[in-house]
């Protein structure tokens, strides 16, 4: 089958979706599952402007888009008990407190507004 103007090679076109191509991504590495998707063309252009700007292929961008994609849809919080008191005991760093009052001494009270 000749692919298609706008589609490049690991690509098919698919007749349903209109001058949209199929992309099928494989993992460069480790056991991974191959994913047959329809993307729109505007979607591909901004997609590897992305790839291009991190210097990355398009597959790969796509893989950090799911990653990032299921860190911030998981319900796993464990990051928040990692992050907790991380500063605590530290001498050179005052009290937040003090510092938020002192950085806002010189605006107007809110009673003016």
């Amino acid at each position: 089958m000749a692919r298609p103007a706008g589609c490049r090679a690991g690509q098919v076109a698919d007749a349903g979706f209109e001058r949209g191509c199929k992309v099928v991504l494989s993992a460069e590495r480790g056991p991974a599952m191959r994913i047959l998707t329809e993307i729109p063309d505007e979607d591909i252009q901004k997609l590897d402007a992305i790839a291009a700007k991190g210097k990355k292929s398009r597959a790969a961008t796509i893989r950090d888009a799911v990653k990032l994609y299921l860190v911030q849809n998981s319900e796993d919080r464990s990051w928040i008990e990692r992050g907790a008191g991380y500063w605590k005991g530290r001498d050179d760093i005052g009290d937040a407190i003090e510092y938020q009052r002192a950085m806002r001494e010189d605006r107007r009270p809110y009673d003016d507004i």
